[in-house]
C-alpha cells in the first residue's frame, strides 16, 4: 500500500499516523482510527489546520479522505481475495491453469489471489501463452509467485519453466509452488534478469525458436531488452508488460524498444479487456461493489503488453 503522501499530510496536520495501518494483521482498526481523527479535524478544525483558508482546508482534507478510502478499498479487496483463496484451498478453478495449486505466501500483494484462483488473472496474457503451445521453454522475467510460469508447465503447455525473480521471497514462493504441483525437476530458478542474462540462458540451454518469454519487471524491460539481447532471442515469442505510461519518458520508450528489434519481427499490443464472469458462482453471489473489487487488478495504468513474434521457420 502506498501511504507516503498520506503520512506526509498527516504529519503536517499533527494527526497520529501509526505504523499498524500498514500491517496486514490490523489494517482496518488502524484505518478506522485514522478516519476518526480526520473526521474530528473536519468537524472541529484545530491546530495548524484551523489557520488555513476554507479552500485550502477543504483541499487537504479531501486528499486525506481520498487516501484513506482508497487504502480501505485495497484492504477489502485483499480480504475478499483471501476468502476465495481459502474457500478453494488455493486451487485454480478454471481456465488454462485449472488445478494449479498456489501457496498464500509471495513477494506480491495478496489482492490478485481471487482472480488467480478463479482463472481470471491477466486473461489476454494467459490466452497468448496457451495459444502458443506446445513449446519447450517458458522463460519468465519477474516470476513473482510463479502463477504465470508454473501454470503453463503444470498444464502441459511447455516442457520447462525458467524463472528469473529479483526477490528472495519470490524465488522461495516459486520453489514452493513448483514443489506442491510436482513439477520441480522441470523448473529453473534464477535471480535478476540483468547484464548476465544471455550468459545464464546460454548456460541453461534454450532454443529461442521453441520458447515463449514473458516479462514483467516494472519498467526495467526497456533496459534488459537491448539490441544484443533481442538479436540473441530472435525467433522467440516475447510478451512484455509495458510500464512506459507511468515513466517520465512515456511511450517513446516502447517506440525505441520496437526500433531495436531484428529484421522480421512482428509486433502488436495486447490490452486488458472486460472479463465475463457469468456462471462463476463466487462472483455471481457477490454484491456489485465486492465483485468489482475482486475483479480489479488494482493497476495505476491500463494494462498493455507488447507481443513480439516471428514467422516460424519451416
Amino acid at each position: 500500500m502506498d501511504l507516503v503522501g498520506l503520512r506526509k499530510d498527516c504529519k503536517m496536520l499533527g494527526i497520529n499516523f501509526r505504523h499498524d495501518i500498514e500491517e496486514t494483521n490490523s489494517p482496518f482498526s488502524g484505518m478506522l482510527n485514522l478516519a476518526g481523527e480526520i473526521l474530528d479535524l473536519t468537524v472541529r478544525p484545530t491546530g495548524g489546520i484551523a489557520t488555513l483558508t476554507d479552500a485550502k482546508r477543504t483541499h487537504i482534507m479531501g486528499k486525506l479522505w481520498n487516501s484513506v478510502t482508497k487504502a480501505m478499498a485495497k484492504q477489502r479487496r485483499k480480504m475478499l481475495a483471501n476468502e476465495i483463496f481459502e474457500r478453494h484451498a488455493g486451487i485454480v478453478q478454471r481456465g488454462a491453469y485449472k488445478g494449479l495449486r498456489l501457496g498464500g505466501d509471495s513477494n506480491v500483494s495478496r489482492g490478485p489471489l481471487g482472480l488467480k484462483i478463479l482463472g481470471l488473472y491477466e486473461p489476454p496474457v494467459v490466452a497468448e501463452i496457451a495459444g502458443s503451445a506446445p513449446f519447450d521453454d517458458l522463460i519468465n522475467f519477474g516470476a513473482a509467485d510463479g502463477y504465470m510460469s508454473i501454470g503453463p508447465l503444470f498444464s502441459g503447455l511447455c516442457k520447462r519453466s525458467i524463472c528469473f525473480e529479483l526477490t528472495e521471497a519470490g524465488r522461495t514462493s516459486v520453489k514452493a509452488n513448483a514443489a506442491q504441483n510436482g513439477v520441480s525437476e522441470n523448473v529453473v530458478i534464477r535471480g535478476a534478469a540483468d547484464e548476465t542474462l544471455m550468459a545464464q540462458l546460454d548456460e541453461i540451454g534454450i532454443d529461442p525458436q521453441n520458447s515463449v518469454i514473458l516479462c514483467d519487471i516494472e519498467g526495467a524491460e526497456f533496459t534488459v531488452f537491448s539490441t544484443e539481447v533481442l538479436a540473441a532471442l530472435k525467433g522467440a515469442k516475447i510478451i512484455i508488460e509495458l510500464h512506459d505510461t507511468i515513466m517520465p519518458e512515456g511511450t517513446a520508450l516502447r517506440e525505441a524498444l520496437i526500433g531495436r528489434l531484428p529484421t522480421g519481427a512482428r509486433t502488436r499490443i495486447l490490452r486488458a479487456d472486460g472479463v465475463d464472469f457469468a456462471g462463476i458462482k463466487d462472483l455471481d453471489e457477490m454484491h456489485d461493489i465486492d465483485r468489482a473489487l475482486v475483479m480489479s487488478e488494482a493497476r495505476k495504468w491500463f494494462g498493455e503488453w507488447l507481443v513480439i513474434d516471428y514467422e516460424k521457420e519451416t
